[in-house]
């Protein structure tokens, strides 16, 4: 049985994105050519809709099925390390950033996307009485209030101040795909957040597709003009990652990796804020990317791209 509807204008994932009718017991879409108007609604999982498609698309998600698909710890809450509060606070810093993009006194919408865990900064927009937070992903968590396919966000165009997406486009086939999607739902002039691994080895196992290098991040959100961008961790965490990979491999010890990891971790990053900044370009472990949302007829073009350069080399 549904719970109070999200703050949000959620539609059909279907091609003419068609307004939804929410039952008690299910969903259908307004449109009646579509197969979920009738025959095949949505569902409701705790409460939680279910808006995936596997009849009109392309989906690894079962829609009857929305539990996570790889192993997810759970930590109790705490107070976090010293190692913890450097690893988090350019995500930290990039938050408050936002926040003061878009401080107009006014309310503003935000779509996390790939919420189900909630990343560094969220805790900084969910205080932010003026923004209010709808979190989404590929499986139902305490977090999500509604479950999607990136690639088929059923989000009504234009209707979003603010998409918060961090490490999830790593995790998506067709990363254009999702971006083109993130331009679709936000208004013009709308905000874009992204972090994305540029140096780390392969994570949740079936399910890690895609790296990218700042500029490489760059051009990905080329119908985005840019407000800023960076590395989210420097070249001493991404060596801590290829040190895990290593001693995982040639021990085949995944505890003794994730110790010894964690280990080289604190040492190694305890340096990214001594490197250059023009290392960011070169050798970041993770990249960010702050954007503005306008017409795709200025888009960032081919011939653009390698003189943003300004790396080492």
């Amino acid at each position: 049985m549904k719970k109070e509807p999200v703050d949000i204008h959620l539609c059909c994932p279907c091609e003419r994105k068609s307004a939804l009718d929410f039952g008690s017991y299910e969903i259908s879409c307004k449109n009646e050519s579509c197969p979920h108007h009738n025959e095949r609604p949505f569902n409701y999982i705790d409460g939680q809709p279910i808006l995936v498609s596997d009849i009109l698309n392309d989906t690894l998600v079962d829609p009857c099925n929305v539990a996570t698909k790889v192993a997810r710890r759970r930590f109790k809450k705490r107070a976090l390390s010293i190692s913890e509060k450097i690893f988090s606070s350019v995500s930290q810093e990039n938050a408050l950033q936002l926040l003061e993009l878009i401080a107009d006194g006014q309310p503003k919408k935000i779509l996390i996307i790939g919420g189900g865990e909630k990343g560094a900064g969220v805790d900084l927009l969910e205080k932010n009485s003026l923004l209010t937070c709808i979190s989404c992903d590929i499986y139902a968590s305490e977090n999500t209030n509604f479950v999607a396919d990136a690639h088929y966000i059923p989000v009504s165009g234009d209707s979003i101040d603010v998409v918060w997406i961090q490490a999830v486009l790593e995790h998506v086939l067709e990363p254009s795909v999702v971006v083109a999607e993130i331009h679709r739902v936000l208004k013009l002039g709308g905000i874009c957040y992204a972090e994305t691994p540029f140096m780390q080895q392969v994570h949740e196992a079936g399910y890690d597709y895609q790296r990218f290098t700042l500029l490489g991040h760059r051009y990905l959100f080329r119908d985005f003009e840019l407000i800023d961008h960076g590395q989210t961790r420097g070249a001493g965490e991404a060596l801590a990652w290829s040190l895990k990979s290593f001693i995982w491999s040639l021990t085949r010890s995944k505890l003794l990796a994730r110790i010894l990891g964690k280990f080289f971790s604190i040492i190694l990053r305890q340096f990214d804020p001594l490197m250059s900044d023009r290392a960011k370009f070169d050798n970041s472990s993770g990249v960010y990317f702050i954007g503005k949302k306008k017409d795709v007829n200025d888009r960032l073009r081919h011939k653009d791209v390698p003189g943003l350069y300004g790396g080492l080399q």
